[in-house]
């Protein structure tokens, strides 16, 4: 009796100071939250020599080109599985400035230093701006908008952060390479994040060469853009880019010697980042990582069925917006309902077509049935 009375005891003497542990653990944790991260002071630290160095002639042309570029290259298409459905996303930590900077280098270091050096004292020039101009929630997001959208290179920024999310979503191991840039992937997916998301129908436009002059291995899944076949699921495993501007996509779809493809993609989680490109009037949105799609039909490549679904605002110089309350439905649809669009033999054997795309939440754990174990 007295060795549980003894027990209960220590108990009771032990349980302040477990609670004043953990309390100290609880204050540290918050006080280290809370301090403010000094590498901040690097990234408003600007070179006006590398800036110089950064500064040069741009043309409106070479902004459509890079758009293009982006285009074709950033969605990282995969056709959604049973394996795929239920991999769920893994939240990496909020990196600090100096991560951050480590990591801009690094997916910046395939290029000329010299170049890399003035491509991001320009960033963070920019970021500056941005961020006192109120566009921006953060340094660190301007200028990992600002580096993202400002390039269209395979071996450059954009095309390591293509590659770095193609490894984040699959389940091998990171190669040390990639590994370096993943606060930089980070960064990125925060500040898309933290912009409003937007509903409305935005379009991507590709030239896609094909074998057979035709459609049937761009739309199978033969060229690595995706498979398209209507009721076929999808995500797009990196940040995509697209236009709110269907002439502009039906232009690029036709600016070449293979098959035109314009992508019409009906969503409710666009991000508009024409504040952070070099010509804001192309309408550039950007797509979270691990968006998913769904192929909802295919149609001739027409004006009119392009500009379906959609009404001039009269604001950005006449930018488009999704009606909200209706449709008015086209004089050409009147009657025909689902049977205008095409078959599929009839589209694979086309040069051009517009694919309807319809954005989809991913499903939850519970939904797969990950819940509860």
């Amino acid at each position: 009796g007295s060795s549980a009375a003894g027990s209960a005891a220590g108990s009771a003497a032990a349980a302040p100071a477990a609670a004043a542990a953990a309390a100290s653990v609880q204050g540290d944790k918050e006080t280290t939250e809370n301090k403010p991260d000094v590498g901040v002071l690097q990234l408003m630290d600007i070179s006006a020599n590398l800036l110089w160095k950064h500064f040069g002639r741009s043309t409106h042309q070479e902004a459509m080109t890079q758009l293009g570029l982006r285009m074709a290259r950033g969605a990282s298409p995969l056709a959604v599985t049973g394996h795929e459905a239920s991999r769920q996303r893994i939240k990496e930590a909020r990196p600090t400035a100096a991560e951050f900077i480590e990591a801009a280098h690094a997916a910046l270091g395939s290029a000329n230093p010299d170049q890399s050096a003035a491509a991001f004292e320009a960033a963070k020039f920019f970021g500056v701006r941005a961020l006192a101009e109120g566009t921006a929630t953060t340094l660190q997001s301007a200028i990992a908008l600002r580096l993202f959208l400002n390039d269209a290179s395979a071996d450059g920024l954009h095309g390591q952060c293509v590659e770095g999310f193609q490894a984040l979503y699959a389940s091998a191991p990171l190669s040390p390479e990639m590994e370096k840039i993943v606060p930089f992937l980070t960064q990125l997916e925060l500040a898309l994040e933290a912009l409003p998301a937007h509903r409305g129908v935005q379009f991507v436009g590709l030239n896609v060469p094909t074998p057979s002059g035709k459609l049937t291995e761009a739309l199978n899944g033969d060229k690595g853009i995706g498979s398209f076949y209507p009721g076929g699921s999808m995500v797009w495993r990196g940040c995509a880019s697209a236009t709110t501007d269907p002439m502009l996509a039906k232009q690029r779809a036709m600016a070449g010697a293979g098959v035109a493809l314009v992508l019409k993609i009906r969503s409710n989680s666009s991000r508009d980042v024409s504040a952070f490109v070099a010509s804001p009037d192309l309408g550039e949105r950007l797509f979270l990582p691990r968006r998913r799609f769904r192929v909802a039909a295919i149609h001739a490549l027409e004006d009119s069925q392009l500009r379906r679904g959609l009404a001039s605002t009269g604001s950005r110089g006449g930018a488009h917006a999704l009606l909200d309350a209706f449709e008015a439905p086209g004089l050409t649809a009147l009657g025909s309902g689902a049977a205008s669009s095409l078959p599929w033999e009839d589209a694979c054997n086309r040069r051009a077509v517009c694919v309807v795309l319809d954005e989809e939440d991913a499903p939850s754990s519970a939904a797969l049935g990950g819940g509860g174990h």
